[in-house]
């Protein structure tokens, strides 16, 4: 089967708690498969880090979702109940916290440092981040964890779709090689 013909209907949609990998890998799966990809951060966070409303996500979301083929990348509740029904692929990077953490870190302070631009011209601060310990860093490892406790039962109502459950970056890249190959 070749990737035109894998293409053609193909709706994945990629989560896990933030900082996981998911836009890495998301990217890299619509740049190889050449369909559109659609990142939910970019949805919710408008210029200055305006915080659109689930009712403007939804607007914003549902012509770009009604293509037939995409890649869906992002945790909001509201546009994961769009995606996901839509989906044939379900991917979930479920790393262990300490990779997470690690790895948000790292993305946290690259950007700082490197002063990258986000979403709608964002970029992230100091002093936001520094806020950012206590508001995000924590209730990450509470996501995390709740994410283990609700993400099987939820995905099990996605019986339509294949569902694939990653548990370490290694795992993720052997299955994105074998992925691509077929």
């Amino acid at each position: 089967m070749t990737h035109q013909i894998m293409t053609d209907q193909i709706r994945i949609a990629v989560t896990g708690t933030p900082g996981s990998g998911k836009s890495t890998l998301a990217r890299t799966i619509a740049r190889k498969l050449d369909i559109p990809y659609i990142e939910a951060d970019n949805l919710r966070w408008g210029p200055d880090w305006y915080v659109r409303s689930d009712d403007e996500l939804r607007t914003m979301a549902q012509e770009q979702l009604q293509a037939p083929c995409w890649l869906f990348d992002g945790n909001y509740i509201v546009l994961r109940e769009m995606a996901w029904p839509l989906c044939n692929i379900i991917i979930w990077l479920d790393y262990p916290i300490a990779v997470v953490w690690w790895r948000l870190l790292c993305r946290t302070l690259r950007r700082l440092f490197r002063g990258e631009v986000l979403w709608n011209g964002n970029r992230e601060r100091w002093t936001y981040q520094l806020r950012m310990l206590r508001t995000f860093f924590v209730p990450i490892i509470r996501s995390h964890f709740a994410k283990r406790r609700e993400y099987p039962a939820l995905l099990s109502k996605y019986s339509d779709a294949t569902i694939v459950v990653l548990h370490t970056p290694k795992e993720a890249q052997q299955w994105l090689e074998s992925f691509l190959r077929h």
